[in-house]
């Protein structure tokens, strides 16, 4: 089943790069998201939840929806806690 969350009012979005340099999102909770596909105007970006566990062979299917900075949608609960300031160290 999927949920989805539309938000009342928009969140800005915090964009971050990893080791390798490709752009990320977090989102307030400190859940990270790599960049899935834009929206043809270039005007929404879709991200996935980077965080799967091969050793147990799942992934999470959370998404965000970005308009601009702001994060205007959220589908699906994360399976996992957030990666949080450990991520950032």
């Amino acid at each position: 089943e999927t949920f989805k969350f539309f938000l009342d009012t928009f969140e800005e979005a915090k964009f971050i790069r990893n080791s390798k340099g490709n752009v990320q999102l977090m989102d307030p909770e400190g859940h990270v998201y790599a960049k899935h596909k834009s929206n043809w105007q270039k005007t929404r970006t879709y991200w996935k939840c980077n965080k799967t566990n091969k050793h147990e062979d799942w992934k999470c299917l959370a998404r965000v929806t970005t308009e601009g900075n702001y994060i205007i949608k959220y589908i699906r609960d994360h399976k996992h806690p957030p990666f949080g300031e450990t991520f950032l160290k």
